[in-house]
């Protein structure tokens, strides 16, 4: 390679690096001295949205619930009054059979009472003479004394026939009664309109005079026995002291809702009397309802047996405001966010929880909103947003 040539490589060589390096330094200068210019934004503060209800003062009743079984108010256990053989039983006459009051159910062989009956008027005719001729013989003995032509013993004897006789004529009488109710005691009539439960007796069967023949049952009326918790009372109006029966004005109205397959029906009783005492093994008190069985058409009528669910209205309290459950914070608090939308803790005096809800008696005003949403942290005067609770 000749010498000019070698002398222009070298030079290349230094100046190239040089170059480089030189550009690196002004570029850098330059993004020294103007610098990328960063926007800044204003930090937007971020508070948690609660649901919020706005609490509404209002005269509130409040009811008792409970629970029981349908029974029965009447139940009697069918017996013959007469002895005899059964010559007719009543196709209702069976278990779950239905009758009306005073319907006929069962009949007795009547024969020999029939022949009672005959033989007792037989024996009233004859006393019936008896006396007739006893009350004239007294008659004429005591005229013919007042003529002092009969002795005293003659009297006395007159008088003591006639009273006998009056005492024949009377016995006569009572036992052809008697026959006549014995023979109309052959035929059984059910006592009240109601349901068999249960029956035990044959066609042909001999029966004795009071033994079991069914047992039968009212439908017009049922009870349900409920057991109610000494704690509870206070919620009833009734008056101080009351035991047993209550009066008829002291009554309470009580719902009945009991499920007949996947339907539920309701029936109206009335809360008539309790049981005045309270069980040693639960501590509850148990209150007697009387419920009307209507059976009407698409309505299902009550059965005995049925469990049913009971609602039982209580006393009227003024002034309560009613917010669900979710608001009640420990130690009987609740969150009230004022104006700026601040938390604030406050005590209330809760009347009842009841299901999902509680019943505030005091300790908040009219529009004030309350807190219902649940927080992980919740700090006096806290800031918030808020919502209004949906389908409250």
């Amino acid at each position: 390679m000749s010498e000019p040539r070698k002398h222009r490589s070298l030079l290349f060589k230094i100046l190239l690096p040089l170059v480089v390096l030189s550009l690196g330094i002004a570029v850098y200068q330059y993004q020294v001295n103007n610098p990328p210019q960063i926007q800044k934004k204003a930090l937007e503060p971020h508070y948690p949205t609660v649901e919020v209800v706005i609490a509404q003062p209002q005269d509130t009743e409040v009811e008792v619930y409970s629970q029981g079984t349908v029974r029965p108010r009447s139940e009697t256990v069918l017996k013959p009054e007469v002895s005899g053989k059964v010559v007719w039983i009543s196709p209702q006459l069976v278990n779950g059979g239905l009758f009306a009051a005073g319907e006929k159910l069962l009949e007795i062989d009547d024969t020999d009472y029939r022949t009672a009956l005959a033989s007792s008027k037989t024996g009233l005719v004859r006393a019936e003479v008896e006396f007739d001729h006893a009350r004239r013989e007294l008659k004429r003995i005591e005229s013919l004394i007042r003529r002092n032509l009969a002795s005293e013993t003659q009297v006395d004897q007159a008088r003591r026939s006639f009273r006998l006789a009056e005492a024949s004529l009377n016995e006569a009488r009572i036992q052809q009664e008697q026959a006549k109710i014995n023979l109309e005691r052959t035929i059984i009539k059910a006592p009240f309109a109601g349901r068999v439960r249960k029956e035990s007796v044959d066609f042909g069967q001999y029966l004795t005079q009071g033994e079991n023949i069914a047992t039968l049952y009212a439908t017009d009326f049922y009870e349900v026995h409920l057991p109610i918790g000494i704690e509870q009372f206070v919620y009833l109006d009734i008056p101080p002291g009351t035991q047993g029966v209550l009066a008829p004005d002291n009554t309470l109205p009580v719902t009945i809702a009991g499920n007949i397959g996947e339907n539920e029906y309701f029936w109206s009783g009335e809360l008539q009397r309790t049981e005045g005492e309270i069980d040693a093994a639960t501590r509850l008190v148990y209150g007697v309802v009387t419920v009307e069985n209507i059976v009407e058409p698409g309505h299902a009528p009550l059965l005995v047996g049925m469990f049913v669910k009971a609602a039982i209205q209580g006393k009227v309290y003024p002034e309560v405001i009613t917010l669900p459950r979710s608001a009640l914070r420990d130690n009987q608090q609740v969150l009230v966010v004022d104006e700026d939308n601040r938390l604030h803790f406050r005590h209330v005096k809760i009347l009842r929880v009841q299901g999902e809800e509680i019943l505030v008696q005091s300790g908040l005003k009219a529009g004030e909103a309350v807190c219902i949403s649940p927080l992980t942290v919740a700090v006096e005067g806290m800031r918030v947003n808020t919502s209004p609770a949906a389908g409250v």
